[in-house]
């Protein structure tokens, strides 16, 4: 089985394959960045009052921003994930762990409570009863992220903000860092595999780095993305790509573990 997650995040990744007998080759197709001090927006005058964060990365890299961090701190913050919600708890914020298994979930779960701007009001509503105060939205984000989060909110009459706090870069190396050569590409495409697709990015680092023995990947590589954002750009390169049922790192390695049984 091949797993291209970044390198950083297999701490939490490897509890999914403590009872997998097989082999686990980690190839990282993609690095996070943080975004310098200087890369970030100014913090503005005008305050939050939510503040959703989708992954431990974007959460480390608030930490990292003292300006932001402390202009952010008195909101609510959203999550969904364990891992989440533990940095979040020990970054010291008022946090909402919410029980769905993808940003996609989570926003139309709040999207269903957060109330709307004027214009996105009930015009049903009887004249006389008060509007509850416009809520304004930050989202914390990567430069690209998977699912558009603020985009969805802004769409729904949210007042949503995205601050871009890290970028993903498509670099597929070995897991210790070392350079992945063609040859060793090229031994890899001649052996069957199940590959792990947990982003779009991770995709396209895989496809980049494999590029010069896409012919005998098709026929020895069996591709399961994390969720239809992800599969829909793997299936313009691949042959084989499965999804699994829920958009989570588990669902993920439990459906390759069923898959390596089928296809290996």
């Amino acid at each position: 089985m091949i797993w291209t997650r970044a390198a950083d995040d297999w701490d939490d990744d490897a509890v999914f394959f403590a009872n997998y007998q097989g082999k686990v080759l980690r190839i990282p197709c993609i690095a996070t960045e943080p975004l310098s001090h200087a890369q970030l927006p100014p913090v503005p005058s005008t305050s939050y009052t939510h503040v959703v964060a989708t992954s431990v990365k974007a959460v480390n890299c608030l930490e990292q921003n003292h300006a932001w961090h402390n202009h952010l701190r008195t909101a609510q913050f959203h999550c969904f994930g364990e891992a989440t919600h533990a940095a979040l708890v020990a970054l010291g914020v008022k946090v909402v762990l919410h029980q769905v298994a993808a940003a996609a979930s989570l926003c139309a779960k709040l999207i269903a409570t957060l109330p709307r701007t004027v214009e996105h009001a009930d015009n049903s509503a009887p004249a006389q009863q008060s509007v509850a105060p416009t809520p304004r939205v930050m989202v914390l984000s990567a430069a690209k992220p998977a699912f558009p989060f603020t985009a969805t909110l802004q769409q729904q009459g949210i007042d949503a903000t995205q601050l871009t706090l890290y970028r993903t870069l498509i670099a597929a190396r070995w897991a210790d860092g070392r350079e992945l050569l063609a040859s060793q590409c090229e031994e890899l495409a001649r052996t069957r595999h199940i590959v792990c697709l947990a982003s779009p990015s991770a995709v396209l680092g895989f496809v980049h780095k494999f590029q010069n023995c896409r012919a005998a990947w098709q026929r020895n590589f069996q591709t399961i993305a994390i969720g239809t954002t992800t599969a829909t750009v793997a299936n313009k390169h691949f042959e084989r790509c499965d999804t699994c049922a829920e958009p989570t790192i588990a669902k993920l390695v439990a459906r390759a573990i069923e898959a390596s049984k089928e296809f290996i």
